[in-house]
């Protein structure tokens, strides 16, 4: 008894270390001098941040906001080509809209929700309440009929809510992408700001892990996380996948720039700039100007918090402050500027949109108690329709500002909206081989009977925005010659819940096996697995129990040569941690993408195991032929790592990804012609209602 609950006593000291440290037990940061970059040192080692026993990390935090949307016409064929084609082949109404809110809007409350964006400002739009006397069953609809003109089209019975909030239930990936992408919108912008304004239009976000592919029979696009795709994307090989080479040439893989910032970082010849992240600039010049110090900004991507030095306020007390706090807090503040903004009398819309004193029987949640979709909303887009003026006033006077903002280069200049647009009219209708072309006046399979219809495809069609729960925040290195050349996992005993054909839990079959080949693998449980099966079939329903271990900090994972990338319940959304690290990557074979995924050919960027059905055992040849491939061509390693770093620093950190939400919005927008007919019908039902 009491060497258990020493043990335990040991587990928890290591958490709590863990904790403080970022994850990162026993491990610092410390800076180096020549320019800003993370370096993680033990604890007590002696040395420079040039040591071999150093992690030297480069933060992917300072980006040039134009080379960033120069860098996207890259990734939108790639993500959104497809898609993009096999929608416009079909062609999608607001009819379709409303048969795909009407399908989803309540199906699944905790990840599947409706959205509509109305100048400028980001509304979840849930199920109506039926209680009480007022709103028990059929009031929606009797409201509907006493005396309202019947809307043109037959939306379900929403209603939108309080502004800031994403009504629980609410998945944490759900609320991360309203935390970024939402309030990236309503921030208050100034008019050299670069744009990141959205038309207005509805659609339906999805942000479970998809395994009941909610957007496989829809009439119009969801927008997705991750989706299904079984379709090979990288054409037909003219030699066999080589790690580290060109599928159809066999030369080298050419990997993409770096932006120029990181590059510069990498280099060493970049100045320290710990609080130059791309659209805070004024933002600290204000704090250093109220508070007469200097600002420390933590590192983008949801885990950093900016500390003032100097203004009078504690960092700690600030981190104390909960987030439904904020959100409470941002409401408020948010109806106090709808209620001035209406004695105001400045409730125009971007672009001349009706106030709401005209909306007339569309009056939605005019008054400041509402969901503010008509007066907060045009309050929040008061920097928008700044720039707006600024660019109408310099085009009709045809000077140089006018034509630079025409070129997407000035002050109300947008460079990514044009280019998407440009994307989807000239996107050729072409689909990649084992995908259908979409017949519109097929009907799809009524709800449940299972088995009575054909077989699903092996992909779906739903637009992929970016996880923006997981962030990558640097790209790590480490000696080659110092990893340990095992492959190694790290992480919780999730099992995937979609039909595996080995019929094993991977993640848990790996740590049992690292057991027995300890010189090949490394795979450790993040939490116990206590008595019970690794599968289903054969020796595996034996029970096993094994032992968990320490998280390990995504930084040390630079330590090991090779790295598991290993589906949890459905995707593992790893895998764009891993590829910031300059070791080889060798991933679990998943039915399902995220957005980046086209961009890279499995058996180059990566090696493949899980593949073979018959052989669950695969992963350990699969090891031996990426050490073969190191010991016989090195130069092929090296362009491998290089080329998923520059995905990463190009695609995956948090400033790429939220032009590419941005990009994929505009798009979505793009392939429903009568959007705008389609949002103001929403928002007259909104008003009857």
């Amino acid at each position: 008894m009491a060497d258990r609950l020493a043990k335990l006593l040991a587990l928890a000291l290591t958490w709590s270390l863990y904790s403080l440290c970022e994850g990162h037990a026993g491990l610092r940061y410390v800076h180096a001098s020549g320019g800003d970059r993370r370096v993680l040192r033990e604890t007590g080692t002696p040395g420079t941040p040039d040591s071999g026993d150093t992690v030297r990390e480069v933060p992917l935090s300072h980006y040039a906001w134009s080379e960033v949307v120069d860098s996207l016409e890259g990734l939108l064929e790639a993500a959104l080509g497809p898609e993009v084609a096999y929608w416009r082949t079909r062609g999608v109404t607001c009819e379709d809209v409303v048969d795909t809110v009407t399908r989803l809007h309540s199906v699944f409350l905790d990840s599947v929700k409706v959205v509509l964006i109305r100048n400028n400002t980001w509304h979840f739009l849930h199920p109506a309440s039926r209680q009480g006397a007022t709103s028990g069953p059929g009031a929606g609809k009797r409201a509907r009929s006493s005396g309202a003109t019947p809307s043109r089209y037959n939306w379900p019975e929403l209603e939108p809510t309080a502004f800031g909030e994403c009504p629980q239930p609410c998945q944490a990936q759900l609320q991360a992408v309203y935390d970024t992408v939402a309030r990236r919108l309503h921030r208050t912008r100034g008019a050299a700001d670069p744009p990141y304004h959205l038309p207005d239009m509805v659609f339906v976000v999805n942000a479970a892990d998809n395994m009941q592919r909610f957007g496989l029979y829809s009439r119009a696009p969801v927008l997705s996380l991750l989706k299904r795709w079984e379709v090979p994307w990288w054409g037909s090989n003219s030699t066999a996948p080589s790690l580290g080479r060109s599928p159809s040439s066999g030369e080298l893989l050419a990997a993409m720039p770096l932006p120029s910032r990181v590059q510069q970082a990498l280099d060493g010849a970049a100045a320290p700039a710990n609080a130059a992240a791309a659209g805070l600039e004024d933002r600290g010049a204000r704090s250093r100007a109220a508070g007469g110090g200097a600002v420390k900004t933590g590192r983008l991507g949801g885990g950093g918090a900016a500390g003032l030095a100097g203004s009078g306020r504690s960092s700690k007390r600030r981190k104390k402050k909960s987030k439904p706090s904020a959100r409470r807090a941002m409401q408020q503040a948010a109806r106090r500027e709808a209620e001035a903004a209406a004695a105001a009398g400045r409730l125009e819309g971007p672009g001349g949109s009706r106030r709401p004193s005209a909306l007339g029987a569309e009056g939605v949640a005019g008054s400041a108690g509402g969901s503010g979709l008509g007066t907060h909303s045009a309050e929040r887009s008061r920097g928008l329709r700044r720039r707006q003026r600024q660019l109408d006033a310099a085009t009709a006077a045809g000077t140089e500002g006018g034509a630079a903002a025409a070129d997407g280069e000035g002050v109300g200049g947008d460079k990514l909206w044009d280019m998407v647009r440009r994307f989807v009219a000239s996107r050729p209708p072409d689909l990649p081989p084992g995908v259908q072309t979409p017949n519109r006046l097929h009907a799809p399979p009524p709800p449940g009977g299972r088995g009575l219809h054909a077989k699903k495809p092996a992909y779906d069609m739903d637009l992929l925005l970016p996880t923006m729960a997981f962030v990558p925040r640097t790209l790590v290195m480490f000696p080659w010659e110092r990893k340990k050349d095992v492959a190694f996992f790290s992480g919780v005993p999730f099992c995937p819940l979609y039909v595996d054909p080995h019929r094993v839990c991977p993640r848990v079959f790996l740590a049992n096996l690292s057991s027995l080949r300890p010189d090949v693998l490394d795979a450790r449980l993040v939490r116990p697995w206590n008595n019970k099966r690794l599968g289903a079939v054969g020796v595996f329903r034996r029970p096993v129990t094994l032992k968990p271990h320490p998280p390990t900090p995504m930084p040390d994972h630079a330590r090991y040569r090779w790295l598991l990338n290993v589906d949890g319940l459905s995707a593992s959304t790893r895998m764009g941690f891993l590829m910031t690290t300059d070791s080889v990557v060798l991933k679990s074979r998943s039915p399902f993408i995220e957005y980046y995924s086209r961009l890279q050919t499995p058996g180059s960027h990566y090696l493949e195991f899980w593949s073979n059905a018959s052989d669950p055992y695969d992963v350990l040849g699969v090891v031996a032929a990426a050490r073969a491939t190191a010991a016989a061509d090195p130069a092929a390693v090296a362009a491998a790592v290089a080329a998923n770093q520059a995905i990463a620093a190009r695609y995956i950190a948090l400033q790429p990804k939220l032009l590419y939400a941005r990009s994929a919005l505009l798009a979505y927008h793009s392939l429903v012609p009568d959007m705008a007919q389609c949002v103001e019908d929403l928002a007259a039902a909104l008003g009857r209602q």
